[in-house]
């Protein structure tokens, strides 16, 4: 729990940095426990998408080269060149 400014006035220098280093802590220790769900979640999703690309990899290894997508476009090129 934060100290109030008031008790802090009284306290030695010292003490008082010790004092607002264990509130940085606690607060930083907060925030941390919020991140654990956020963390969890995205490793799940990770995981999740490291499967899927290993059953897509996976997919298209399976398949014969006839069946396999063109990735190429099978119109001729078109010619830019100007010069006559």
């Amino acid at each position: 729990m934060p100290h109030r400014k008031k008790t802090l006035r009284r306290l030695p220098a010292t003490d008082r940095k010790v004092a607002r280093l264990c509130d940085d802590l606690h607060s930083v220790e907060t925030r941390l426990k919020n991140l654990i769900p956020t963390i969890v979640d995205l490793e799940m999703w990770q995981r999740a998408e490291k499967k899927m690309t290993a059953a897509a990899i996976l997919k298209l290894e399976r398949t014969p080269e006839l069946e396999q997508p063109r990735l190429t476009d099978p119109r001729p090129p078109i010619n830019l060149d100007l010069s006559d």
